[in-house]
């Protein structure tokens, strides 16, 4: 029973330092903000936008397509898809990489050059937003943590 109270009294000495917890408290705090901030982001792609103002919008159709995977069971495998499109008399193609099957038309947005469509992805900051907002909170517990004195 000794060994346990000694245990406890460590514990609450070593681990519940008042310091350490206004650090934990710290991050917690920036972690709330962050997400209270972040939440009413809305994250337009401005090419997609500025295409869409202009009307140069075009629609492909699918001549050939494959899969990496012959197997069809490797799931990191892409498709491959060439499409056609026609602007001006003029025939273009534009090559399709992803790991969904491809449709059979797609809708591609180009600003100057038809050479260089580009399609709407659904990549966008979200991810890089996400591991800032991840690092963030605990940078400053650290930094916290070392003002205090704790290290």
């Amino acid at each position: 029973m000794d060994n346990l109270i000694d245990l406890l009294k460590r514990f609450v000495d070593e681990i519940l330092d008042i310091r350490i917890l206004i650090s934990i408290f710290v991050a917690i705090v920036i972690f709330i903000i962050e997400i209270k901030l972040t939440t009413n982001i809305d994250f337009k792609n401005k090419r997609i936008e500025k295409t869409k103002k202009l009307s140069h919008v075009i629609k492909a159709k699918k001549i050939k397509m494959y899969d990496e995977d012959t197997s069809g069971h490797d799931i990191h495998s892409y498709f491959h898809a060439t499409y056609t499109y026609e602007v001006n008399n003029k025939t273009y193609e534009y090559r399709f990489m992803d790991k969904v099957v491809p449709p059979y038309e797609l809708t591609l947005y180009y600003l100057n050059n038809l050479a260089r469509a580009f399609r709407q992805d659904d990549t966008s900051k979200r991810h890089a937003l996400g591991f800032i907002a991840l690092i963030i909170p605990i940078l400053a517990g650290i930094i916290c943590a070392l003002l205090l004195g704790v290290f």
